[in-house]
């Protein structure tokens, strides 16, 4: 299953079990067991949009008076303000950490590429090496 998909199935999932106020990035890339809060913040918003377009569709379906329709439209327009708001937040989490690092190591190649001063035996790679190297932080550091 794709990562979108997934964040929008455990939004649901947390929607459903009466969570939906705790529904957060930090909260979903727990449960996703990690991931970019980037990406999980973008489908996280397209769920929170689609929610919206549910409760639209509902409420032109089935002839709701007015008054409840009025507390839908001012809840709709809260969960909206408030998945922007934490999506701002992340964002300026997100820049604030990736300055930090930018400041701490202004050197460094945060893209992930592994780079080589040459070709290195398959028997050279293992899972132990491969964790050494995840623990082992940006060269020079430790």
């Amino acid at each position: 299953m794709e990562t979108g998909q997934r964040v929008k199935q455990l939004a649901a999932e947390m929607l459903a079990a009466g969570e939906g106020r705790a529904i957060t990035v930090r909260k979903l890339a727990e449960r996703l067991d990690g991931g970019s809060h980037t990406t999980i913040q973008k489908y996280l918003n397209e769920w929170w949009v689609e929610q919206g377009h549910l409760i639209k569709s509902y409420q032109t379906a089935i002839e709701v008076p007015a008054p409840i329709r009025e507390q839908w439209v001012a809840l709709l327009a809260t969960l909206e303000a408030q998945a922007g708001e934490k999506a701002r937040v992340a964002l300026g989490e997100h820049e604030a950490a990736a300055e930090q690092l930018n400041l701490l190591y202004p050197a460094a190649d945060f893209s992930g590429a592994i780079v080589s001063d040459g070709v290195l035996p398959g028997s050279a790679f293992s899972l132990g090496f491969a964790k050494t190297l995840r623990e082992a932080g940006p060269w020079g550091s430790g």
